[in-house]
């Protein structure tokens, strides 16, 4: 929807009469809101105005009282004049009138309470001539054929005023087709974006100068979503609300905390833009004053973003649990791990069944664990809509294990005669070491299962973070036979799943050991993997600690099960400490992981994870990165749905550039790597930047080869990767895209500029027939996305054209789309040859008519057949005429006038 391009009028005649009040809300799904808490305000004509975004496929209702429902102001029976894009539902039984909108865009709405008037209109007034049907109907959709030109203009025309009904020629092929109310057009207005930026902002610390915040981490489908900014902008500020490129919303910044409705659509991310807009400035660009990502999602699971908490003194109050909280849930955290909280790994609930929850214990480790610290989390995480996850070994046992009820015949031994437990060291200051037992073992799943049912009897868990210690040789049973401990790993997520169904699981799988047996369970949330190859002596040239290795992983974990997200439990600037975290290096690391599909288990409630020991907080958190990760998390987040969901890689893909070389994955050094992937019908190019600023010293100790290969891994174990060079307005050629069909539109998005935002890019030049783009980009920082997406419009410059009048084409604004008895886009799947069809479309009837003759005709519902097939004389197929019982989807259309499968 392109706002300010839709204008309407209505002019409605009240058959009930309503007395003018002292506020007057509408509401409704058509304002973008369910409930606009915002009144209209009352002019001094004792008129009222609201000006926002109505837009497609909602409902617009006026009431009196904020609280509850009054009057409603509905047309009368007979006599009403319905403008274009409103459409009357009227429940006339109840005398509860509502008006559908489709399709509008920016407008001011204007009711006269005296007068019983309503207008809508543009915010230029505009008030063109009004209409229940639009004058033409649109062919959309790959079936749609090529033969047409200006004069013969591709569209049903209306055979009189508000008939509702439509003639004129279509050429179908091979594909899907579609009628729409209103012409395609391309967007005319593409306006730029610039960042206003925070005070001592510079290209390393390309700060927004607001800052917003949501109440929760995520939202469930409708939820009502609260938002509130640092301070306000200047007057005239706006915000909008973007799916991908699309603004799905957008009005005027009246306060420092509103409300939005989540859309209905599941499993979506979301980009609000706080903007200065530019259409009235000579540069027209809008000023991107703040951005903050929205996560609408029923289960964390689709789209896991994972942090941790590790520290349970007493000074862990409700309080300091709800700042550590509003931190993680700025960065949309919605699973939290407990890390070495427990008692020990046997026994982890600090308490008994009988004796109930102890204030305090001591942990592995002997630290005080405060249990209050604990429960503060848990409420202040659920609060949030956070899941709060405790963590314990699957098979760990301390000292002291007699006592409490462990068997000897439980454990797993380095030798076969059982004399040698396997075991875990741990320091001489700690409890004990930890000594493992058979996670198979029966008894030893029914021990664990029954302590973890007190776990949950005391504290509000969502579920179990299952841990293990990676490949450790050849070991036995008690009995002598070797145990297979990845196949074991399977039987205790079974066991723990079957004891409670209702609780969530991860498992890590340390070093990828065991995880295509944990992956196919199918039992667990997500793929968790402890990457290593970060420690002294491992290689640079080779091995675990290359960024290719963590593609590879992901490639694994899609194999063993593509429903599953991949989280990277990866320690950044390993090898250092007692210093700040080095900015670059973790920044690099995470574009990388969340351009490859996964995210990274790092952000801590009180610090930073660089150790496998979670409690460990050597490395420093600061200010500069903070803002780094806000902005990077929004990414993630906003753009889940090109990031994490499935996705097709395109190897052909390749890129060229005169300023950079650019290289097709993996990485290389000081050149620029490109990943291309085809993600829900959309072309995704990343590029990633392993270059380094002009005059970078920091890697000189390594020499030239081992500073090369240290460019390209991720975990930065020294701190010592430098800043990239920064590159702006890179004229960039794409090959390889061919089969794509035609261009929509092409936009780029950072995380390094702009807070995330999209922009548009209106100077490429595409040739379909080689499938070539040369595009230029405005910033390329760490990360640059573009995206690519292709047009279902099917003439031959991306234009729907309305009638010709005098040899000349017109395509006038038109907000509705097919009327009242029909959807907005209604698809159907032919297969034939190209063919040419006198088409009849009866919107009331709800049909439309394909002819070659006047012989045969092909009547088609004007509404989605979902198994339903019709053959040539428009009656029914049932699925029992096939032999198999399959069907293919839509109505399958031949030459020679049979049906075919």
């Amino acid at each position: 929807m392109s706002p300010l391009s839709f204008s309407l009028l209505i002019v409605l005649l009240m058959a009930m009469s309503m007395p003018c009040r002292a506020a007057l809300y509408i509401v409704g799904s058509a304002t973008g809101f369910s409930w606009n808490r915002q009144a209209m305000a009352e002019q001094a004509d004792g008129t009222y105005m609201w000006e926002g975004y109505l837009f497609h496929g909602g409902e617009l209702k006026f009431m009196v009282n904020a609280t509850e429902w009054g009057s409603h102001w509905g047309p009368s029976v007979a006599g009403a004049t319905l403008g274009k894009g409103i459409q009357n539902i009227a429940l006339h039984t109840s005398g509860d009138y509502k008006y559908r909108v489709d399709n509008i865009g920016l407008c001011q709405v204007l009711v006269d309470t005296k007068a019983k008037t309503l207008r809508i209109a543009d915010s230029d007034g505009n008030l063109p001539e009004t209409r229940l049907y639009p004058p033409c109907l649109y062919p959309v959709g790959t079936a749609v054929g090529t033969s047409f030109s200006d004069k013969n203009f591709y569209a049903l025309v209306e055979d009189s005023p508000d008939a509702g009904t439509y003639s004129g020629t279509l050429t179908l092929g091979s594909g899907t087709l579609a009628l729409h109310g209103r012409p395609y057009k391309k967007a005319t207005i593409v306006r730029g974006i610039y960042p206003l930026l925070a005070a001592g902002a510079n290209d390393k610390l390309p700060k927004l100068r607001y800052n917003i915040e949501t109440d929760k981490c995520s939202y469930a489908p409708g939820d009502v979503v609260t938002l509130t900014i640092s301070s306000m902008p200047s007057s005239g500020s706006r915000v909008r609300y973007r799916y991908l490129g699309d603004v799905v919303a957008d009005t005027l910044l009246s306060s420092r905390t509103w409300t939005w409705q989540a859309p209905p659509e599941d499993f979506r991310g979301y980009m609000v833009e706080v903007y200065r807009p530019g259409e009235n400035s000579e540069s027209n660009v809008d000023e991107i004053c703040a951005t903050i990502a929205i996560d609408v999602s029923s289960d964390w699971t689709r789209f896991p973003r994972y942090g941790f908490v590790a520290t349970f003194g007493n000074d862990k109050t409700l309080n300091k649990a709800r700042t550590e909280m509003k931190w993680l849930n700025r960065c949309h955290i919605n699973g939290v791990q407990f890390q070495d909280w427990h008692y020990c790994h046997d026994w982890p609930l600090g308490g008994t069944r009988s004796e109930g929850l102890w204030p305090t214990y001591k942990d592995v480790a002997n630290r005080t664990i405060y249990t209050s610290a604990i429960k503060n989390y848990i409420k202040t995480q659920h609060d949030r809509g956070m899941k709060s996850i405790f963590y314990n070994l699957c098979f760990g046992v301390l000292d002291g294990w007699e006592e409490r009820g462990i068997k000897p015949e439980w454990f797993i031994f380095k030798d076969k005669s059982h004399s040698t437990k396997d075991h875990h060291d741990l320091p001489d200051s700690w409890k004990s070491d930890i000594y493992l037992v058979n996670p198979a073992n029966e008894e030893w799943l029914s021990y664990l299962a029954e302590r973890n049912d007190e776990v949950y009897s005391f504290l509000d868990f969502d579920g179990y973070q299952i841990d293990q210690l990676g490949g450790r040789g050849s070991v036995y049973d008690y009995n002598g036979q070797s145990v297979d401990l990845t196949a074991a790993y399977a039987t205790f997520i079974n066991h723990m799943k079957n004891r409670h169904p209702e609780k969530r699981l991860i498992m890590n799988a340390v070093g990828q050991w065991g995880a295509s047996q944990i992956g196919e369970t199918g039992k667990v949330d997500f793929l968790y993997s402890e990457v290593w190859g970060n420690q002294a002596g491992n290689s640079l040239a080779s091995g675990d600690g290359r960024f290719a290795n963590l593609k590879n992983i992901i490639d694994n974990n899609r194999n063993t099960n593509p429903a599953l997200r991949t989280v990277f439990a990866a320690y950044m600037n390993y090898l250092t400490d007692n210093r700040n975290f080095n900015t670059p290096g973790i920044v690099m690391a995470d574009a990388v992981m969340f351009a490859l599909g996964g995210s990274h288990l790092e952000l801590g409630g009180d610090h930073m994870l660089c150790r496998e020991y979670f409690p460990y907080s050597g490395m420093k958190w600061h200010s500069q990165l903070e803002d780094w990760m806000t902005r990077y998390y929004d990414f993630l987040t906003a753009y889940e749905n090109l990031l994490r969901d499935e996705w097709k890689e395109r190897t052909n893909v390749k890129a060229t550039c005169s300023d950079v070389t650019i290289n097709t994955w993996e990485p290389k050094a000081n050149q620029v790597t490109m990943l291309a992937r085809e993600v829900n019908g959309r072309q995704v190019v990343h590029l990633l930047n392993f270059t380094q600023e002009d005059g970078a010293t920091s890697l000189s100790p390594l020499g030239e080869a081992d500073g090369a290969n240290y460019m390209l891994c991720w975990h930065d174990n020294q701190a010592i990767r430098p800043w990239p060079q920064r590159f702006e307005n890179l004229s960039i050629r794409l090959t390889g895209l061919t089969g794509m069909g035609k261009v929509r539109r092409i936009w780029v998005t950072s995380p390094d500029y702009c807070g995330g935002a999209m922009q548009e890019l209106t100077d490429y030049r595409y040739t379909s027939s080689t499938g070539t783009i040369s595009l230029t980009l405005p910033s390329l920082q760490f990360w640059t996305m573009i995206v690519i997406e292709p047009d279902t419009a099917t003439t031959k410059d991306n234009t729907c054209y309305a009638p010709a009048t005098n040899g000349e084409s017109l395509v006038p604004d038109i907000p509705s789309s097919l009327a009242a008895t029909t959807s907005a886009t209604r698809s159907w799947n032919l297969t034939s040859g190209e063919s040419v069809f006198e088409a009849h479309a009866d919107i009331p009837a709800g049909t439309l008519t394909l002819s070659r003759d006047n012989d045969d005709a092909i009547i088609l519902p004007l509404g989605e057949s979902r198994e339903v097939f019709y053959d040539l004389g428009g009656r029914q197929i049932v699925n029992g005429k096939w032999s198999n019982g399959k069907l293919p989807h839509g109505i399958v259309i031949s030459q020679d006038k049979k049906v075919l499968r």
